[in-house]
């Protein structure tokens, strides 16, 4: 099904991306993706949607405690992707309008056959974007019962 806002916004979402956290960035500014989840993990794969398929931004990997970025896919995010020690806060630093995307953090949990996918649909905007214009994006969000975490 589509969900569409305001010309500057449209995308195809699956099922399972409809429970996507929405997340507002402004071009050259950050935005941090809160991983909520409790089960027990190894290693997180962040991807990135475009043009209908997921592919691999980064592996981040947990070890003794400590989050650490073992592998960079793509070099435009060299040097701005940041984590937390525990891995549960993915940080993107100097957002582009190429960055709008659905984001995908894939973690394996052991004893189960199925990865735990949590999805962000961000949206970078300009920071000359009319206010107006961003006003309507979250009033057609509430509308469609979508939140929105503005960093």
């Amino acid at each position: 099904s589509f969900l569409c806002a305001t010309s500057y916004w449209c995308v195809c979402l699956k099922e399972e991306e409809r429970k996507a956290e929405n997340v507002a960035g402004i071009i050259g500014e950050s935005v941090t993706f809160q991983l909520n989840f409790s089960e027990p993990f190894k290693s997180i794969t962040l991807q990135r949607k475009k043009k209908q398929n997921f592919n691999n931004v980064a592996i981040l990997k947990l070890e003794k405690n400590y989050c650490a970025v073992t592998e960079i896919f793509f070099t435009s995010f060299e040097e701005r992707l940041d984590v937390s020690e525990d891995c549960k806060r993915i940080k993107i630093f100097h957002l582009t309008q190429e960055d709008s995307a659905t984001f995908r953090a894939e973690i394996p949990i052991p004893q189960k056959d199925e990865p735990l996918n949590l999805f962000f649909n961000l949206q970078v905007f300009s920071k000359y974007l009319l206010m107006w214009d961003f006003h309507v994006f979250k009033a057609f969000l509430k509308l469609k019962g979508l939140g929105l975490a503005v960093s």
